[in-house]
């Protein structure tokens, strides 16, 4: 049985042309290629080492940093959030109970 192939397209980084697997769509694909390549083209800027090596290696990393400080703030949003609904439901259980007591039900007559 033949296997689908995962769908590709061309994008240049740097000085290369790469055949990468489509992230979302083409264009999406394309928009992450050229901000790799800008950043290799900063850390080209500040660095003293001509090595492409080098420079996509700290791409690589200060992505990884950003990243990671992207999980870290998710977490936090996701903390905050999970305790202001907390708060919201002990607020709305308080208000049952409270409108219980305001108007209690009938007795049931039988």
């Amino acid at each position: 049985m033949i296997q689908p192939v995962d769908p590709t397209t061309r994008v240049h980084i740097g000085k290369v042309t790469l055949e990468v697997p489509v992230y979302r769509d083409p264009e999406t694909s394309a928009r992450i290629a050229r901000e790799i390549s800008e950043r290799i083209e900063d850390i080209g800027a500040r660095s003293t080492t001509v090595n492409a090596l080098h420079f996509a290696l700290l791409a690589a990393y200060e992505i990884a940093c950003e990243l990671d400080a992207l999980r870290q703030e998710k977490e936090k949003d996701d903390a905050e959030t999970a305790k202001r609904l907390q708060n919201l439901h002990t607020a709305l259980r308080q208000l049952t109970i409270y409108a219980q007591e305001l108007s209690p039900e009938p007795d049931s007559e039988a």
